[in-house]
């Protein structure tokens, strides 16, 4: 391919200069980030797994929660019902310890377990902050930033990263022929790690285009989503925090403002779990989170069920999550269900999903 030498002399100093700049925050980004795809992982293995009795079962979940709010009645306005506890997630029955917690961090879970003789067990399971701190530093690339100015910072970087990789295509590709598999390794150890850049970068372009890309997307998801709200969503908003504004009329709070939940107007997890497999067949659900808001007298639960389908990618790190009516069990928002998603949120997801490497198990990640 021919292309006018001074236009391949300017190529050639952009693709220099934007490297230089962008290259100290992508070694942190890169490297942080590899590691941070294994937080999961990370987390189990630092956090000490909490001497609790055996879960109940599923279908025992009720008795576990009226037990459990008659001693902690406010944590009936937001907990959680984890569907095959595990490492992670070691107790049937969990609610943060602080509910007026927000923004980033690692916050403490109170985990809730029944004995064999039906006695309420609970303790405060502590997670370990270096997998959320490794995180940070790949999100925020290493600036005493507040996060989201940092996080911004770091889309601007990738935006560079980006024109780098276009620059360096167009710098190359009239001595793409040529120069592609000469490796002049006799000769001055710039010219042997500059035929080694040229020949690691040309093969691995796909990979760099999809970081690049995806890191954009990622770091500029509020705005994105906000946007995408306006052009695709049908009915009513949903929110991407845990509170979300579908909900079912519950009864109402009491006098002293403790929120209650009526449990006889919602179905038990485990029937709630059947009729979600009837509307989404293949979604296997981790865990049930719900959330009661009071408001002018009256209170609403919402729940959201988190769960992974292994056909599709998904929203998160490793799961998506459906929006879901705790009376009927009816899928109320499915914009972020696996295989269940408009084309603009399935789009959104397909760059979230690569960003992450949530898809294709072990061997991708």
């Amino acid at each position: 391919m021919k292309i006018r030498p001074d236009i391949v002399q300017v190529y050639r100093e952009v693709h220099s200069w934007v490297g230089i700049l962008c290259s100290l925050f992508l070694f942190v980004a890169f490297y942080a980030g590899s590691i941070s795809m294994f937080e999961q992982p990370l987390q189990v293995w630092l956090t000490p797994a909490p001497s609790l009795p055996q879960p109940v079962d599923l279908a025992d979940a009720p008795q576990l929660l009226q037990k459990a709010f008659a001693e902690y009645p406010d944590a009936s306005s937001h907990y959680t019902v984890v569907v095959n506890p595990d490492n992670a997630r070691p107790a049937r029955l969990m609610w943060p310890q602080d509910p007026t917690h927000r923004g980033h961090g690692p916050q403490d879970y109170v985990l809730a377990a029944l004995s064999p003789d039906g006695e309420l067990h609970t303790l405060v399971s502590r997670p370990s902050e270096i997998p959320f701190f490794i995180d940070q530093l790949h999100e925020q690339i290493g600036l005493p930033l507040p996060h989201t100015a940092a996080r911004y910072t770091m889309g601007c970087v990738a935006v560079g990263y980006f024109l780098a990789l276009v620059s360096g295509v167009i710098a190359f590709l009239p001595a793409l022929k040529k120069m592609l598999f000469a490796l002049r390794f006799g000769s001055a150890t710039r010219k042997v790690w500059l035929d080694l850049h040229n020949l690691v970068g040309v093969f691995s372009l796909p990979f760099h285009f999809i970081i690049a890309a995806t890191a954009v997307v990622f770091a500029f998801h509020e705005p994105i989503f906000a946007l995408q709200g306006k052009l695709f969503q049908q009915g009513q908003p949903v929110a991407h925090g845990p509170a979300q504004q579908h909900g079912h009329a519950g009864d109402r709070s009491k006098g002293n403002g403790t929120r209650t939940v009526n449990f006889e107007g919602q179905m038990p997890p485990q029937a709630i779990l059947v009729e979600l497999q009837k509307q989404a067949p293949g979604f296997v659900a981790d865990t049930l989170e719900y959330t009661t808001q009071s408001n002018r007298g009256k209170s609403r639960t919402t729940l959201r069920i988190t769960g992974h389908d292994e056909r599709y990618p998904t929203r998160g790190a490793s799961n998506g999550f459906a929006v879901v009516d705790p009376a009927s069990g009816k899928v109320l928002s499915a914009d972020y269900l696996p295989g269940h998603q408009s084309a603009g949120f399935a789009a959104l997801t397909a760059f979230v999903a690569l960003h992450f490497g949530s898809y294709g198990g072990l061997p991708v990640r």
